[in-house]
């Protein structure tokens, strides 16, 4: 298995989320072209008072409604020197705070670059989530 690792940043199957299944499709559509190239690595998004088990892929957890733990994961994820890039999936409901805010904690934190898909986009955005964009 190749030291370079993608870390995919979603919610994940088995939680029921179009999000979730976009993303599992997504993983196994590139582990099918390039798994030879870097492995994948899901950093499950969980939602307070759901216990899901997860699949083998998911190496990290992030409580979204604690926001200490989005500087942890991002601590824990500096620590992994074979995580190369995040790929975040991004839209407002999945994240905590303001407008999902507590996002920008992890984002300040983290070492690695950060490639993102938003999942919904405004034709007439709030100066507050442009401000979170």
């Amino acid at each position: 298995m190749s030291h370079n690792q993608l870390l995919v940043l979603t919610s994940y199957p088995p939680r029921k989320c179009g999000i979730a299944t976009y993303s599992q499709d997504l993983i196994h559509a590139i582990e099918d072209k390039f798994k030879d190239g870097f492995a994948i690595k899901v950093c499950a998004l969980q939602k307070i008072d759901i216990h899901l088990n997860y699949p083998q892929e998911v190496s990290y957890q992030l409580k979204t409604w604690i926001r200490q733990d989005y500087i942890r994961l991002a601590e824990a994820i500096n620590l992994d020197k074979d995580i190369r890039i995040i790929y975040l999936q991004h839209e407002f409901g999945l994240y905590d705070g303001e407008l999902g805010d507590y996002l920008t904690d992890f984002l300040k934190k983290v070492e690695a670059p950060v490639v993102t898909t938003f999942h919904t986009i405004l034709s007439s955005p709030s100066v507050e989530r442009k401000n979170i964009i």
